[in-house]
């Protein structure tokens, strides 16, 4: 399965990631979550309200 790409740029769009990303000598993933890949990192507040929300959901079931 290729890898894909998923920016918000004026709304979320999805790419392939070998399309985007030329250069053989980065891992993908290195690159993905580097912010290398402009528009591909999650904020720090959108990263702990998930968080935050996925620990509140396991609560609930528990």
């Amino acid at each position: 399965m290729p890898r894909q790409s998923i920016r918000n740029r004026d709304g979320i769009t999805v790419s392939n990631l070998t399309a985007i990303l030329k250069r053989n000598d980065l891992k993908k993933s290195d690159a993905y979550q580097s912010g290398f890949l402009e528009g591909t990192v999650p904020t720090y507040e959108a990263y702990m309200s998930l968080k935050k929300s996925i620990r509140l959901s396991l609560e609930k079931e528990g």
